[in-house]
């Protein structure tokens, strides 16, 4: 191979390095091998290094006399860098050395991993060298063992030194590795040897569009991947010692093996390592890395593929041992990622990213703020700040959103399409396909929305802020709707519209007055109630904004980004006075002139009453535009859950404008069902309402006793069977590392006499099952969740061995009872049928599963079968929540009835979404198989949802779960009722065969203690 001139090698930008041979009609162009950049795949299939240092060495020679006086001392001399004679002995020096085979490394000879094929020296520039090795592979393998051993030109020359007079420079040369591979566009590969700065695709605190980030995730071809190295039970990294003699080259190889079966190009895929700071410990395998694919669809393909897997990485053989070395990885979590607006602005002909965001830009793109359209006024707009208090609006969110809110069917608009948003009916049934009030409630099952909560009859007559403010006290969240919608229908809004009151920074007055309720502007408030009818102030409302037969309320839920198109409310369906109360969040509307175009944007805030009368009703659509933030008065405002209260008046038709009958209900919660309704319906023609009374007395959260309890209601399938089968993992992992047993049921269990047998119904993961065995007791344990019974075997740490340190002390036991951890006596079983022989066991305990029972029947039943499968003579202890919670408790709770989250990390949940549309699985025929030994894979579904965050698509695997985008977390609901002082009393009374010992309340929970006073079925 031809010596190339060196001195006609120039570094540029981005380390691309040109070569110009003279010799050849064609320069060929080299350039720097990018530390993410896949191994080049160049024409020769050679390899290339480029080598800088001091390639000459120096010369010993003796200086004779210094200042007259003779002396033997040596001087360094540099040999001539113009003696052509002395750089072909440089070229002659290196070939010799590198192709002998060794070299010094820490005083020992080693031999060379890869043979030289050839090398080039510039004779005028003596510094550099450009080697030539058979592969791209073998060049890397030179480049990594030049820098990890820091070779210097003394360690590759010493052994061809021919005199003592040739001094080698000890300083480490530097390696890079070349390819004549040309550098690829930006929107194909990252042009620089630094890495980029990523950020994963998901919301700021600051609120980001919801559409904009939707069409980043289709447009960008990076993901972020994490769980690449395994974990113990401990949390620590499982595969660190096996990784510790792999170079890095083989991590990258590794990773990079798995990765390009999705590389649809045949380009290769860019990896992007962590800096060694962010290493597992003492391992040179990463926790996370990213990738780049080459395009989006590639990108999708990875994501889908591999999110939730579990895969083997291939190390090969590492320093230690010539055997291959196989590692697994976690539960990988993927997500898309993409590269940050500073690192791109680098970058000065190049000031867009592939998304086509620019990189220079000043602010963030804002939604139009609400001060463009201050000089707009919206005739008949009225807008009421602070309707409701925060604590009232607390209390009815819980209602709203909790368990029993009787969310309507599926409704279709008359396009087909589904609207996305949920909503409520009550009194009348809103068709969005017609447009229309269902008159006729008994039409059909979906015209039978809940009625219209209202007082109890007894309150008529007194104050309703009185009974507003109690309800709010007691968490009575249907009372204190009910009292919401009465002082809606009685409020004096013409009061409030002739007095304008606004602050600075608020809304301007020209948007309809602004300003705050008082009680003086609810007519007569001191003793107002159902009995104002409009006959008794029909004078009044005709010359006043007071709507008192307000019959129809929907209530929507928007969640963040959610949005509703331009409309005006039906003209036929309802009559004058539509208002609309917004709880939890705020939303800008915007309304539009239908004639002129005009346009008026109106922020609703958190608590606010909106009224639209006359021309705002009726000449102005209105709409909410869907996206994540607001901007108000220049203030950047994100969105998040907000529920509308809309209360409207349902007419006949628009030609008899009388309106509808008022139907109304005080049992709560309403139902949406038939029963429920011919109930509510008698109570207000004065019939005998005692039976819905009795009814809500045994308490069924469906308001249908014809069930049996031993029915499970959809709530409970949801909310908790579902919830705890699919974090099981997470909740164990968690809460069995912590150790928490609540005090009470352990002194209940270490008072039991030795050999007691216990049962402990819906045991969970059987944390309690050591304090039951180190007791001397005998226990079965039964839970409705399997996937939770699987975590209580082997689950406690023996005493005095090497497991003892990996869980708490409360749940280690002797060696002794070893085998009881191995094979625990489990069952799945339900609480209202335990599978036990009445009678058969000593004590029973039943910690944290009353709150989860969704009804009064069911409450009951299961207390029965606790007492049905203990002896007479024996105890039992029932510990749930409660209502009442200490100051500075994490619970705290709004009603009786609530959902509380749950926050699962995806790396424990074993379903996952895909996010493929159909169109792109149809272009996909065969996807490469992942490589994995792991038979339990998590299970992939199927959906059309391109450019979802990866939260997300886990959510999307489970039915009513949700997601926080911004933490990456899918919340599981779980439902819980919490028992107020003295419930549980009240529910053992109707349990004829045991006693009430104790009952009590501790640390956030109540309990009871009962004996079995008698055999089941005897009183």
């Amino acid at each position: 191979m031809a010596t190339t001139d060196i001195s006609k090698i120039k570094t540029g930008d981005n380390g691309e390095v040109k070569e110009r041979n003279e010799m050849a009609s064609a320069p060929t162009r080299f350039r720097s091998l990018l530390p993410h950049e896949p191994l080049p795949d160049d024409d020769d299939d050679s390899g290339y290094i480029h080598i800088q240092g001091a390639l000459l060495p120096k010369v010993l020679t003796d200086e004779s006399s210094i200042g007259g006086t003779s002396q033997s001392t040596d001087k360094v001399v540099a040999i001539d860098n113009d003696d052509d004679d002395h750089a072909f002995d440089v070229k002659e020096h290196l070939w010799q050395a590198l192709r002998q085979g060794y070299y010094t490394h820490e005083g020992d000879n080693k031999k060379w991993p890869h043979t030289v094929v050839s090398v080039h020296v510039d004779p005028k520039c003596s510094t550099k060298a450009r080697l030539v090795y058979e592969s791209s592979r073998a060049a890397r393998d030179m480049v990594h063992l030049l820098r990890h051993c820091k070779i210097s030109p003394a360690d590759l020359m010493r052994k061809n030194d021919d005199t003592e007079q040739q001094k080698w420079s000890t300083r480490p040369l530097q390696a890079t590795q070349l390819t004549t591979t040309p550098l690829p566009s930006m929107d194909l590969g990252w042009p620089r040897s630094n890495p980029p700065k990523f950020r994963r695709l998901l919301p700021t605190p600051e609120g980001d569009d919801a559409f904009e980030l939707e069409e980043q995730r289709k447009k960008t071809r990076f993901v972020f991947i994490t769980g690449l190295a395994e974990r113990n039970d401990d949390g620590e990294d499982a595969t660190i010692s096996k990784t510790l003699s792999n170079p890095p080259s083989a991590v990258l190889d590794a990773i990079r093996t798995i990765i390009t079966t999705f590389d649809s190009t045949g380009t290769g895929v860019e990896i992007f390592l962590p800096s060694t700071k962010k290493m597992a410990p003492g391992t040179n395998l990463p926790r996370y890395c990213y990738v780049g694919m080459r395009c989006n669809d590639d990108a999708q393909r990875l994501i889908v593929a591999l999110q939730g897997q579990q895969v083997d990485w291939n190390l090969g053989p590492n320093d230690q041992t010539d055997s291959a070395t196989s590692v697994r990885s976690g539960k990988l979590f993927l997500d898309y990622a993409d590269v940050t607006q500073r690192s791109y602005k680098h970058f000065s002909g190049n000031t867009t990213n592939v998304n086509g965001i620019v990189a220079e830009r000043g602010e963030p793109s804002k939604p139009e703020c609400t001060s463009t359209t201050d000089h707009v006024t919206v005739p008949g707009l009225l807008l009421v700040q602070d309707f409701v208090s925060p604590a009232e609006e607390e209390v009815a969110m819980a209602v709203l959103t909790g368990p029993t809110a009787p969310w309507a069917p599926q409704q279709t608009t008359p396009s087909s399409g589904h609207i996305r948003r949920r909503v409520q009916h009550y009194g009348y049934v809103f068709d969005y396909e017609t447009s229309n009030v269902l008159r006729d409630r008994t039409a059909s099952p979906s015209a039978a929305c809940p009625p219209m909560p209202s007082l109890p009859i007894l309150e008529t007559n007194h104050n309703i802020e009185a009974y507003i403010s109690k309800t709010v006290e007691e968490l009575r969240g249907w009372e204190t709707l009910a009292g919401l919608i009465e002082r809606t229908r009685y409020t004096n809004f013409s009061s409030i519209a002739s007095t304008p009151s606004v602050s600075e920074g608020e809304l301007p007055p020209d948007a309809g007055s602004i300003g705050h309720t008082s009680q003086n502007d609810v007519m007569e408030s001191n003793d107002i109630g159902i009995e104002c009818q409009e006959d008794s102030k029909a004078s009044s409302i005709e010359s006043s904004l007071i709507f008192p037969m307000l019959n129809q309320m929907t209530v929507n839920e928007y969640m963040s980004g959610q949005g509703i198109g331009s409309h005006t409310d039906t003209h036929s369906a309802f009559g004058d006075g539509l208002i609309s109360i917004s709880l939890n969040g705020g939303v800008v509307m915007e309304f539009r002139h239908a004639a002129s175009g005009v346009r008026k944007l109106v922020y609703l805030a958190p608590r606010s009453l909106l009224l639209l009368s006359g021309p705002a009703r009726y000449e102005w659509e209105h709409m909410i535009v869907s996206r994540r933030t607001d901007t108000v008065n220049g203030t950047v405002l994100p969105r998040k859950l907000r529920v509308s209260l809309t209360l409207r008046t349902a007419i006949s038709d628009e030609d008899n404008p009388k309106p509808l009958d008022r139907i109304e209900t005080c049992h709560f919660p309403p139902r949406w069902n038939t029963l429920n309704l011919k109930n509510s319906i008698s109570t207000l023609d004065g019939e005998d309402g005692e039976n819905l009374e009795s009814t809500q007395n045994v308490g069924s959260l469906r308001g249908d006793t014809l069930i049996s309890e031993l029915v499970t209601p959809d709530t409970e399938k949801m909310n908790v069977h579902a919830v705890y089968d699919a974090i099981a993992t997470q909740w164990h992992h968690t809460r069995g590392k912590r150790g928490v047993l609540w005090p009470g049921a352990t002194q209940f269990l270490q008072n039991l006499p030795p050999a007691s047998i216990v049962a402990d119904v819906g045991c969970g993961d059987g944390k309690y099952f050591p304090a039951i065995w180190e007791a001397g007791s005998y226990v079965i344990g039964t839970d409705i969740s399997r996937p939770l019974l699987e975590t209580s075997v082997g689950s406690c740490g023996i005493k005095d061995s090497s497991t003892a340190s990996t869980v708490p002390h409360n749940r280690q036991i002797d060696p002794i009872k070893a085998g009881w951890n191995d094979r625990p006596a489990v069952a799945v079983a339900d609480c209202m049928n335990v599978p036990l022989r009445t009678g058969s066991c000593d004590a029973a305990i039943c910690i944290a599963v009353m709150h989860h029972l969704s009804t009064v029947a069911r409450r009951v039943r299961c207390l029965s079968e606790l007492a049905r499968i203990v002896r007479v003579g024996g105890t039992i202890n029932v510990q749930a929540w409660a209502l009442e919670q200490e100051d500075g408790s994490r619970r705290k709770f709004a009603g009786t009835d609530v959902f509380v989250p749950f926050n699962a990390q995806p790396r424990y949940l074993d379903k996952v979404a895909a996010s493929l549309s159909k169109k792109k699985k149809q272009n996909i025929v065969n996807p490469p198989r992942v490589p994995s030994n792991d038979d339990k894979q998590p299970v992939v579904t199927n959906g059309e949802q391109d450019g979802k965050g990866v939260a997300e698509m886990y959510s999307d695997a489970y039915e009513g779960a949700e997601f926080d985008e911004r933490k990456g977390l899918v919340v599981f609901k779980r439902y819980c009722h919490l028992y107020r002082e003295g419930e549980m009393n009240t529910l053992v009374s109707q349990v004829k065969n045991v006693e009430l010992v104790e009952s009590g309340y501790e640390t956030g929970n109540h309990f009871v203690i009962l004996k079995v006073v008698a055999p089941a079925g005897e009183e």
